[in-house]
């Protein structure tokens, strides 16, 4: 399956997508597409995945490249904030 290629205008769609598929993909309990895609659709991770994808496209970055960066940037942060993986202690 191809992806269509990001634009400045789309990016944060497609991180907070790239962020929801890898989260969801881990079939965590409590974390099911519903749950995850509630909590990334929040003012806080839009803010912060168009934060990320600012700075990776300042530092040269292709689109699709900054997108898979800032995508990490939030999946990192969902993991500490709900404390899951090397987080959970």
């Amino acid at each position: 399956m191809t992806y269509p290629e990001p634009t400045d205008e789309t990016a944060v769609q497609h991180v907070l997508a790239a962020a929801a598929r890898d989260i969801v993909d881990q079939s965590l309990a409590g974390h099911d597409a519903d749950a995850v895609l509630g909590r990334l659709g929040t003012g806080y991770y839009i803010v912060r995945a168009h934060d990320a994808y600012e700075k990776a496209r300042g530092v040269g970055k292709t689109p699709r490249g900054a997108v898979r960066e800032a995508a990490l940037v939030v999946i990192k942060r969902y993991r500490f904030e709900y404390r899951l993986g090397e987080f959970a202690r």
